[in-house]
């Protein structure tokens, strides 16, 4: 007659495998080595050997730190709140109900862009780069909008300072370091 395993067992299996999967593949663990970081101080991606580079995009959109969206088609993201820094966004064309809320886009790369129907509201823009980007005006169809949303001395816009702010956005000029101290917005 076999004897069949008890629960406790069999609890302690399914903890040790669940751990083991976790060991073997840690993506799943949240934290991946080799991940790349958006270093602020750097301005740019790099993981923990100080190698620069990007990360493929995450299916979820809250977490796409890094991601390289370069050239790439993105419709209906919903990456509101989401964590999108060091992102490289570079010739993306955004289409179809793309929105972005609240999202960190610090010191993204969103050159070249097309942006059709992209919702921007309250995003952090700070050191970003915009340069070349094709944003209509969000009353506009198919517009940009960017009410809310947050630059600084270190972001380069496709426009003046003067259209950002008529256009709703938040110059963040009290959080500037003493090096950007009398610097300007970069104009386009």
């Amino acid at each position: 007659m076999q004897r069949v395993p008890d629960s406790a067992f069999l609890a302690f299996l399914i903890f040790f495998s669940s751990t083991a999967l976790l060991q073997i593949n840690p993506a799943r663990a949240g934290e991946a080595e080799g991940r790349f970081r958006y270093d602020a101080k750097l301005g740019k991606c790099v993981d923990e050997r100080g190698e620069e580079g990007l990360n493929p995009p995450a299916r979820n959109h809250e977490n796409n730190e890094c991601a390289d969206y370069r050239g790439k088609l993105v419709m209906y993201l919903r990456g509101d709140g989401g964590n999108f820094r060091g992102a490289n966004f570079d010739g993306a064309q955004f289409r179809y109900l793309n929105s972005m809320k609240r999202a960190d886009l610090t010191g993204a790369k969103l050159t070249n862009i097309l942006a059709d129907m992209l919702d921007l509201a309250g995003t952090n823009l700070s050191a970003a780069d915009l340069s070349g980007a094709r944003l209509k005006k969000c009353e506009d169809p198919g517009g940009a909008c960017l009410a809310g949303a947050r630059f600084d001395a270190k972001t380069i816009l496709p426009f003046s300072r003067e259209e950002a702010l008529a256009r709703g956005m938040a110059a963040a000029e009290e959080n500037r370091s003493h090096d950007d101290v009398g610097s300007q917005p970069k104009k386009r």
